[in-house]
This record gives structure tokens, sequence and C-alpha cells, in this order.
């Protein structure tokens, strides 16, 4: 199976990418740990899971994943939203705005890319 092209390029070195990472998985297992933050203990697993099944977007997973926390962090200190402490009906909790909500917007960009690629491999045959 091909990789798809992506649209964007990330422009940070790998040793970035493998930092925020390792930040990611460091809070999100200490706040697991501490039973502040279970919720992203479970998506720093999907960011983890995307960023192997896709080792060619881990950059652009990081970048992800950064600007999806400045944008959770921001909007919810202004009040444009807020997050209740206990997911519903799941034994999740997380702390007032979802640190790790990265991994939700990378998995869904890796099962975009996954059902695209099986999309194109049935037309192939087809064709």
């Amino acid at each position: 199976m091909r990789a798809p092209r992506p649209l964007a390029r990330a422009r940070h070195a790998a040793a970035v990418a493998y930092a925020i990472f390792g930040c990611a998985a460091l809070y999100s297992f200490a706040a697991a740990v501490a039973g502040v933050d279970t919720l992203g203990a479970a998506l720093f697993l999907i960011l983890a899971a995307s960023s192997l099944a896709w080792p060619g977007q881990r950059r652009l997973y990081a970048s992800t994943f950064v600007l999806s926390l400045l944008l959770e962090l921001y909007g919810t200190w202004l009040g444009n939203w807020n997050w209740v402490r206990e997911v519903p009906a799941t034994a999740f909790r997380h702390h007032q705005s979802a640190r790790v909500v990265g991994g939700f917007y990378c998995a869904l960009d890796a099962a975009v890319a996954a059902v695209s690629m099986l999309l194109a491999r049935a037309w192939s045959v087809r064709a």
C-alpha cells in the first residue's frame, strides 16, 4: 500500500516531533496515574498508533497536536466552550480542557487516509 501524498508538509525536524510526542506521553500517563485525566492517555495511544501507522505524517501529526492543544487551551480560557469533567457513558475523566485532543484529530486524518487508499484500490480493481 502506498502512503498518501500530504497536502501540507511540516517544516520542523523529526527530533522536534519526537520531543512533542515524548512530552505528550509524559503528561498523559502522569495525569492518568494521578486520576485527573484518563482520557488523555487514551487519546495519546490513538496519536501514537496514528504516527506509527503513517510514519511519513509524524511531523504533521506533531504540529497538529501542538496547534490543537493551543486552540483548546485558548478557547477554554476565553470561555468559548467547556468540557465536562466526566466523559458521559465511559469511565474516562479529564482536565477542564482536553490536553491530548490532538490525538483525535490525527486519528481522523489517518482514518481518512486509510479509507481513501482502500477506495482508490477498489476503484483501480474495477477499472
